[in-house]
């Protein structure tokens, strides 16, 4: 909240009557208002601004693919693998904006040695608090001999807020408890 630094004037003149009394005019060129702000055509608004505060997480993971890789073909290498996020159960905040679509997906060789990114989209936060979201693999490529992971992986956001600005950090593990843990991975 930015608050009005106007200051405003009353004038008033104050006139007395023939039986002594004293009264203020009420003649507008005689009493009247200014203020500081020149747009204001009344003289006596003060504006305050306010801005809700907003920050932004992205989600990712990586696909990797060990073991007989060099037996596995190119055409199978190059496969993509996708991915779905959600809130977790039990999470205490829902006020953030999920992207539209909550999958995504590898684009390149999973098996290279640091495996291969997938990104989710942009989630918006309007509130400072900790969110928490599960991952799991939604697609089975085909490919013969391979076994999958089907474990589902947990990411905890933590939002803080600094004046109008809201900070994220995004920490990974494998059950909710350890995204709170000391040292998770962060990204």
């Amino acid at each position: 909240m930015t608050y009005s630094g106007e200051t405003v004037t009353l004038q008033v003149k104050v006139v007395e009557a023939a039986d002594g009394k004293l009264s203020v005019s009420t003649n507008s060129s005689e009493t009247f208002y200014s203020n500081s702000n020149t747009a204001d055509t009344t003289g006596k608004t003060f504006t305050n601004t306010y801005v809700k505060p907003s920050g932004e997480a992205t989600l990712q993971v990586t696909k990797k693919i060990t073991g007989d890789i060099d037996r596995m073909s190119d055409t199978d290498k190059a496969k993509t693998y996708t991915f779905e996020m959600d809130r977790a159960s039990g999470n205490a905040k829902t006020t953030e904006t999920l992207p539209s679509d909550q999958t995504a997906t590898t684009n390149g060789n999973a098996t290279a040695a640091d495996g291969v990114v997938a990104t989710f989209g942009k989630i918006t936060y309007t509130e400072a608090g900790n969110y928490y979201y599960t991952i799991q693999e939604t697609t089975n490529s085909g490919i013969e001999g391979m076994t999958y992971d089907t474990e589902v992986r947990y990411a905890k956001v933590a939002v803080t807020q600094n004046g109008t600005t809201l900070t994220t950090v995004v920490t990974y593990g494998a059950t909710k408890d350890d995204c709170d843990k000391e040292n998770a991975a962060t990204s």
